[in-house]
Formats: structure tokens, C-alpha cells, sequence
């Protein structure tokens, strides 16, 4: 997972940790859509919100955890 601002700080303000083992985008995939619809939304949400504020060195982090 990236160190970027905003992805990883949405997950831990959200009180969600991504299991271990969800190191490829597919398992990552896989882990957010077995999420309840409203805890889905709330992380897209933020992630949006911060890949708005980011800067551009931020994206290739952001593009590598999806």
C-alpha cells in the first residue's frame, strides 16, 4: 500500500486494515468489493477527495496499491 497521503490515511481514519496477503491489485480488488456497499463508498469517497488534493508525485503510489 502506498505512503502517499490519502489512501492509507483513509483506510486507518476508517479504522480498516487491508488483510495481509492483499499485495496484488487483483487480491486488492477483490478485498474492497467484499466490502459492505457503504463502508465501499465511504473509503471512494476520501480517495477521491485526496487524489483531488494530491500532488502528481502522489499518483504513481496511488495507481501501484490499485
Amino acid at each position: 500500500m502506498p505512503t502517499g497521503p490519502g489512501w492509507s490515511n483513509a483506510l486507518v481514519l476508517r479504522g480498516i486494515e487491508t488483510p495481509r496477503g492483499c499485495n496484488s491489485p487483483s487480491k486488492r480488488i477483490n478485498w474492497l468489493l467484499g466490502l459492505s456497499d457503504s463502508k465501499r463508498a465511504e473509503l471512494m469517497t476520501d480517495w477521491m477527495v485526496e487524489l483531488r488534493q494530491s500532488s502528481a508525485d502522489s499518483l504513481p503510489a496511488i495507481a501501484q496499491w490499485l
